[in-house]
C-alpha cells in the first residue's frame, strides 16, 4: 500500500473563539491552555457518523466491535484549528457571528509545547459519513480517529 507524506507543513494555526467566555478565552491563552472537547460537544450534530460495511456487520462480535468504537470516541479531545484566518464562514460559524477573536498559534511551537502523544490530523470533508469496516483495521481507537477526521459538508 501507498504511504501518505506531507511536504508542507503550516507556519500557523488559527483557532476561531467566541468571547461569550472572555474570562475562559484570556485565562486559555494568558496559561498557553488549549480546551479539548469531546466530539458530543461539538456544534455539528453528525459530529462522529459513520457507516458500518456488510464486512463489518457480517462480524460475530459486531456489537463489541461498535461499543469499542464509541468509548475510542469518547477518548478523543478535539481541539479544533484552522490554517486560515480570514474565512468568513468560519468567524460566522465559531466566532459568534463576527463578533469574537481568532488567535493565532506557531504551529512549531505549538507542538513543541503539547504532550509527546498529542496528534494533529487534517479533516477530511465529504458529503457522507464515512464507511468502517471495508479493510481488515481492527484496532478500534485507529477506527475512532479517522471517523473524527471527517466532516460533513
Amino acid at each position: 500500500m501507498a504511504n501518505i507524506e506531507t511536504y508542507v507543513v503550516p507556519r500557523y494555526l488559527y483557532r476561531y473563539r467566541s468571547l461569550v467566555n472572555f474570562d475562559r478565552e484570556m485565562k486559555s491563552i494568558e496559561t498557553g491552555y488549549l480546551y479539548c472537547s469531546n466530539y458530543k460537544a461539538m456544534n455539528d450534530p453528525m459530529e462522529g457518523y459513520y457507516s458500518a460495511s456488510k464486512l463489518l456487520e457480517r462480524q460475530s462480535d459486531i456489537k463489541r466491535i461498535k461499543n469499542d468504537i464509541v468509548l475510542g470516541k469518547q477518548a478523543i479531545g478535539i481541539c479544533s484549528f484552522s490554517e486560515v484566518f480570514d474565512h468568513e464562514l468560519m468567524w460566522a460559524h465559531y466566532a459568534d457571528q463576527f463578533k469574537g477573536i481568532c488567535v493565532a498559534y506557531d504551529f512549531f511551537n505549538l507542538r513543541r509545547f503539547l504532550p509527546p502523544d498529542a496528534k494533529f490530523s487534517r479533516v477530511y470533508y465529504n458529503e457522507e459519513a464515512p464507511e468502517i469496516g471495508r479493510s481488515r483495521q481492527r484496532d478500534p481507537d485507529q477506527i475512532a480517529k479517522t471517523i473524527l477526521s471527517y466532516k460533513n459538508y
